[in-house]
Order: C-alpha cells, then sequence, then structure tokens
C-alpha cells in the first residue's frame, strides 16, 4: 500500500539507491534544458530562411533531421554520466 504512494521505493535498504536517484534526474533535467535549446535554435535559424525561400525545403528537412538526430544524440549521453555516490567512489 505504501509502495503506490512513493516517488521511489527503497526495497534493499542501501540508501545509495536515493542518492543515485536524485543525481539521475538532475542530469536527466540538465539534457531535457539543453535539447529544449538546441530544438529551439535549429527552429529560429532554418524556419526563417525555408518561409523566405532562402533555403531549400529539403535543406530544411535534412537539417530538422540532424536536430532529431542531436536531441537523441545528447540525451544517450546519460548512460556515461557517474551517478555513483561520492562516497563510494573513495572506496576503491
Amino acid at each position: 500500500m505504501t509502495g503506490n504512494n512513493s516517488d521511489f521505493l527503497l526495497v534493499d535498504g542501501d540508501l545509495s539507491s536515493d542518492i543515485k536517484v536524485v543525481k539521475l534526474s538532475k542530469n536527466i533535467y540538465k539534457k531535457i534544458r539543453e535539447n529544449i535549446f538546441w530544438a529551439i535554435s535549429y527552429n529560429l535559424v532554418t524556419i526563417p530562411f525555408a518561409m523566405l525561400a532562402i533555403l531549400h525545403p529539403v535543406i530544411a528537412e535534412l537539417v530538422m533531421a540532424g536536430s532529431s538526430m542531436s536531441v537523441v544524440a545528447n540525451a544517450r549521453k546519460l548512460r556515461k554520466e557517474n551517478i555513483e555516490p561520492d562516497y563510494q567512489k573513495n572506496k576503491d
């Protein structure tokens, strides 16, 4: 019953998982902000050029596809982020 009401559940009694969740959520939020920045930047640059017929629509489409690819690549960087608690780094 209580597990349904919590944001995350501590099952094994190890508090390091709480620290991992907090660090991961901060990294995810940072990546979301970066992705939004790049998506808005691409749109602010390419849409006016496409509307004024300075940029061919196919090229604008390719730039938008590149924008999507960069968002995915940026999000994949989360796998390489270190989310281990600081006190565990000194154990080795």
